[in-house]
């Protein structure tokens, strides 16, 4: 497995997954389209992958509460609760949040990264009943995930 550079971040592609092209979106992004990422054939979700622009004064830092508040305004954004699950990690790399939803029979996990200077927002998306298929696969693509 090589690692895939894109602009403002760089991952590790899982064996058996690919980068893919269409569409629908969940990103909410200023900057480029997002890269999205899913099973060769298709599988039960798909990864989107975005590292949005900002003014560099507007530009998230690194703090976990920062990070974490920001899945949390996604959430409210679109009338949701608390999210079913959410946590923070902190690497020598990078800081990050994710949170778990429920959204329209959906199944949504987050995941927000900055390492003070830069800042990645990344997606996966699938039906509720499904969330468990891939869990693997989408965790390793997260925990591969570097700045550019």
């Amino acid at each position: 497995m090589e690692r895939q550079v894109y602009e403002g971040f760089s991952v590790v592609v899982p064996d058996g997954w690919t980068e893919r092209e269409d569409d629908a979106t969940f990103a909410e992004s200023d900057g480029d389209l997002p890269v999205r990422f899913a099973a060769v054939g298709g599988g039960a979700g798909t990864v989107l992958v975005t590292a949005p622009l900002f003014h560099p004064e507007e530009q998230p830092g690194n703090d976990p509460a920062e990070l974490l508040a920001h899945a949390h305004d996604w959430g409210a954004r679109r009338g949701l609760a608390e999210p079913s699950s959410a946590s923070t990690q902190t690497r020598r790399e990078w800081t990050m949040a994710t949170a778990v939803y429920a959204l329209r029979g959906q199944f949504v996990q987050l995941w927000f990264f900055s390492n003070g200077a830069s800042f990645v927002h990344a997606s996966y998306v699938c039906e509720w009943d499904a969330r468990e298929d891939e869990r693997a696969p989408r965790e390793a693509l997260m925990a591969s995930l570097r700045f550019a």
